[in-house]
């Protein structure tokens, strides 16, 4: 294969994040909560029925 296309996955495939980056400084290793999974939201807000996907053209 061309070594040109295969360069970037094998610098991917070699794990060298792990020389460039502290792991111990990451938002998840010093305690950081996650952001919440869904953005609150207003009970309020007006809600949108979305088209049926059999109705979808």
């Amino acid at each position: 294969m061309n070594e040109k296309l295969l360069k970037p996955y094998r610098i991917f495939l070699k794990d060298t994040i792990r020389k460039v980056t502290d792991f111990s400084q990451t938002d998840q290793s010093r305690g950081i909560p996650p952001p919440p999974i869904e953005k609150p939201y207003s009970g309020t807000a007006r809600r949108l029925d979305l088209v049926r996907y059999d109705q979808f053209q």
